[in-house]
Order: C-alpha cells, then structure tokens, then sequence
C-alpha cells in the first residue's frame, strides 16, 4: 500500500477523507464547514488489509448519517439489558425449585 488520500465524499458543508500512512495505517476525517471555517468533524483510525484500503475504508459513524443515537436507541438498549436481567432472575428461580431441598 502506497500512502494516499482519497475523497470519499464532499458537499457544500461536508467532506470525508481516508488518509493511508506507511505501512499499514489508516485515518477516516471529516471536515464540516462551520461559520466560514472547516473544522474536523469526525476522526477515527485503523489498519488497512489485503481486502481494506482507502478506497474503501468506510468505519461507523463516519458517512454522513449512518450513525445516529437517538433518545429511543438508548431506551431499547436500557430495555434489551433489563430485559436479559429479568430472564436470567427468572430462569434461575426456575431452576431453584427444581432442586430438592
């Protein structure tokens, strides 16, 4: 892998950048356009492989609206684990009345 950069995105506001580093390093960027100015939005780093390089190096969060954490998404995750607690309280009471005394 040669080092590089590659435009995987841009708009009036928003551009995204891999970056390749010697040997085998990569960086996603994202730059936002705030008040006149370009600001990094997003950073995030990983190691490139015969099947991942950056052209096509693409982690979470990092296209513009593929990540997006929402009061609901925090309630169904908070419900998933009280939910996986209660089955397992459930399952063991089970279990202890099965059990001689």
């Amino acid at each position: 892998m040669t080092p590089g950069t590659s435009i995987e995105f841009s708009g009036a506001t928003t551009v995204g950048l891999v970056a390749s580093i010697a040997p085998s390093t990569l960086f996603a960027i994202r730059f936002e356009k705030t008040k006149e100015r370009w600001l990094i939005d997003y950073l995030h780093g990983g190691h490139s492989s015969s099947r991942i390089d950056e052209t096509n190096f693409a982690p979470a969060g990092f296209f513009p609206g593929s990540r997006q954490e929402t009061t609901w998404t925090w309630l169904a995750v908070v419900g998933g684990l009280l939910g996986l607690i209660l089955l397992a309280a459930l399952v063991d009471r089970g279990l202890s009345r099965t059990r001689p005394a």
